[in-house]
């Protein structure tokens, strides 16, 4: 048995699928300590696995950002975000790349030091950080700590050795305008650099602590293992083969709660001809794009009604109220994982948990992109044939009635969905 320590940043997000991640391991047989904010102690401790204090980040997302207690900066950068957002893909990630220096290297010397008094603390055999947690990263290499680096998200977030961190290397087929196709050149030339000061941000530290400095900052990662949270497509990363794993879909689904399975039910019983049950959700920032969720509300009790419409509305849960009905459900927060097995479709925003739950059940994905990796999974999406995919910001009321009438008339070919190599990972956890 090891002892081995999951570190995870302070999102819902990316705390959700490294959980998954701390679970596994632990039915292997080891002792498993998740490293998170204090936010998120009671749901780790209710899967069984201990928790430690370990926040590094000043930003906060326990489940809707911009409900989450946050730093005046931090709530003017989601304002700034979500302003982009509405611009397009292009302005979207621009916004982001301007942000990364600070964003992505919050405290590297601060976060040496507390692990540094963690490991003579607890003597940890074994470490997992998620890739994003570049201060975490660069920690771990100067303590010469053992590691994995788990990549959340489409596997491209971790550039190829000629890509750019931020700028994607997969585009949905005519997502883009022809004035966002021009402004990919001013992406590029910000992502590069970016590249270029946040490597000698990461090589500053380097120096101090004797080690060799890195041409690519984004590309330093575990020399052991290299985790994937997604299903492997075989597009990407070819160099890794030897020493990485495709986790796909890790989440073992509880049973959808009963109030919920009567709402279906009853639905079920009263809709038999020309029916179908939607489930919507933008993740725990997008929700607050409540102009794109009423757009699509709307056209669908309008447009198709006898359509069951569930819908995860986040903090826009007050302007979207008056929608409620009992074919059009909104609240908060739904049980998503649990009610995708009912479901004729999935109306979501391309982000990793949502894809990968959408996945695992082979229900077909209506995708609406509009940050980060989210571009990369929805062009997996539309090349894997998965389900559809329309920009969010421009898709017109036919084109939205076309793209559900066409996922829902046809079920998705059968497909393998891909067995974790638990064995592989265990493996890697006894040598070290």
């Amino acid at each position: 048995m090891k002892k081995i320590a999951i570190i995870s940043p302070a999102s819902f997000s990316q705390v959700k699928p490294m959980l998954q991640l701390a679970k596994m391991i632990k039915k292997q047989g080891h002792e498993v300590h998740m490293l998170t904010a204090d936010d998120f102690k009671m749901e780790i401790e209710s899967a069984g696995v201990i928790f430690r204090e370990f926040n590094f980040k000043k930003f906060i997302n326990t489940g809707i950002a911009v409900a989450s207690k946050q730093g005046v900066q931090e709530k003017d950068n989601l304002t700034s975000f979500f302003s982009a957002t509405k611009e397009g893909a292009v302005a979207t990630l621009l916004e982001q790349a301007r942000k990364r220096i600070v964003d992505l290297f919050v405290s590297p010397y601060a976060t040496i030091d507390l692990l540094r008094k963690l490991q003579k603390d607890e003597k940890y055999d074994y470490f997992v950080t998620n890739y994003i947690s570049f201060a975490v990263t660069v920690a771990l290499k100067c303590l010469e700590l053992r590691f994995a680096t788990f990549v959340p998200g489409h596997p491209s977030q971790l550039p190829e050795e000629n890509g750019l961190y931020g700028f994607p290397p997969f585009w949905p087929k005519d997502f883009l305008a022809k004035k966002e196709q021009v402004s990919l050149h001013d992406l590029r030339s910000l992502c590069a650099n970016v590249h270029e000061k946040f490597t000698e941000n990461f090589n500053e530290i380097y120096r101090e602590f004797g080690l060799t400095p890195t041409s690519n900052a984004f590309r330093e990662i575990s020399e052991d293992l290299v985790l994937f949270s997604y299903p492997d497509f075989n597009n990407i990363h070819s160099g890794l083969r030897d020493k990485s794993i495709y986790l796909g879909a890790m989440e073992v689904v509880p049973e959808l709660d009963k109030s919920w399975t009567a709402r279906i039910d009853d639905y079920n019983n009263k809709h038999l001809v020309d029916s179908q049950k939607i489930l919507l959700a933008f993740g725990t920032f997008l929700s607050e794009r409540v102009d794109v969720l009423e757009k699509i509300i709307v056209t669908i009790r309008s447009k198709l009604p006898n359509t069951l419409l569930i819908v995860a509305a986040g903090g826009s849960i007050d302007k979207l109220a008056q929608y409620n009905s009992n074919k059009i459900i909104i609240e908060r927060f739904i049980p998503q994982p649990s009610l995708i097995p009912h479901m004729d479709l999935i109306i979501h925003h391309a982000g990793g948990n949502s894809f990968l739950e959408t996945f695992a059940h082979n229900k077909p994905s209506l995708a609406m992109p509009f940050a980060t990796d989210e571009f990369a999974i929805a062009a997996d999406i539309q090349n894997q044939g998965l389900g559809i995919v329309l920009n969010p910001n421009t898709f017109t009321p036919q084109e939205l009635v076309e793209s559900i009438d066409r996922l829902t008339s046809e079920a998705l070919p059968a497909r393998e969905i891909g067995v974790i190599d638990v064995a592989k990972l265990d493996r890697v956890m006894q040598d070290f």
